[in-house]
């Protein structure tokens, strides 16, 4: 029998796409953690006119998390630095509230925006993306 082998660039790939699930890859096998589940917005899309949303996630322990924010052409919006602990980085349900404003604190167009989370640990960096619709 012929031993199939999966080439370098599907490899990357599935890599690549278990990272856009929220799933990190740990030892050699590929086993997905749950360092970083249940990635959702609410309310999406939303009005910053009349509110805000809610960035949640659960995270197995306390660690360092990083939340950055995209506009669909790949634009810088804002980012979140949180140390472990902090509100954000604690080990549980987590709930970050973006009221649809830039860095300066101006707010943004109506349309579409990328959000990466990325919780960093001792043995790697595990990440999630979720889309948000902004409207007006």
């Amino acid at each position: 029998l012929r031993e199939r082998t999966m080439s370098r660039k599907a490899a990357q790939i599935l890599v690549g796409v278990l990272m856009l699930l929220g799933w990190g890859l740990w030892g050699a096998y590929g086993i997905p953690t749950a360092r970083l589940e249940s990635l959702v917005n609410y309310p999406n899309p939303f009005d910053s006119r009349q509110s805000e949303t809610f960035i949640s996630y659960v995270l197995d322990q306390d660690a360092p998390v990083t939340i950055r924010l995209f506009d669909v052409l790949g634009g810088h919006v804002r980012n979140w630095e949180l140390p472990a602990g902090a509100d954000g980085a604690r080990g549980g349900l987590n709930r970050v509230p973006w009221d649809g404003t830039d860095e300066g604190g101006h707010k943004v167009p109506a349309g579409g925006y990328v959000c990466q989370v990325m919780v960093t640990e001792d043995d790697g960096l595990v990440q999630g993306i979720r889309k948000i619709g902004l409207i007006r």
